[in-house]
């Protein structure tokens, strides 16, 4: 059983690819790997940037941010992680209505 992080965001969320357009209030996330790669969640803001938060870590933006958009996020995070720049960094994107629903439903 999931209890919580970005595990239990993945089993909520898993049923929304990341395709097409991002409205701001859309949930980004990406659910845990490992140690290493524990996941992330950020909400698409205005102008097209994220609130997210990135460990203190080394970061250039540690703690809450709204700083980056989401192609300015996946490119660090893509590196800071040493994952594969081709890909996608981000897994699922769920509308602010179906995530807002999902979380108040418990």
């Amino acid at each position: 059983m999931v209890h919580g992080g970005t595990a239990a965001y993945e089993t909520l969320f898993a049923d929304y690819p990341l395709s097409g357009s991002l409205p701001k209030g859309t949930l980004l996330g990406r659910g845990f790997k490992s140690k290493s790669d524990e996941g992330h969640v950020a909400v698409v803001i205005e102008d097209g940037l994220l609130l997210q938060s990135f460990g203190a870590s080394g970061s250039a933006w540690p703690g809450v941010n709204a700083l980056l958009t989401v192609e300015q996020s996946e490119e660090y995070l893509h590196r800071e992680q040493g994952l594969d720049a081709n890909a996608r960094y981000f897994e699922y994107a769920v509308p602010f209505e179906e995530w807002r629903k999902r979380l108040m439903a418990g």
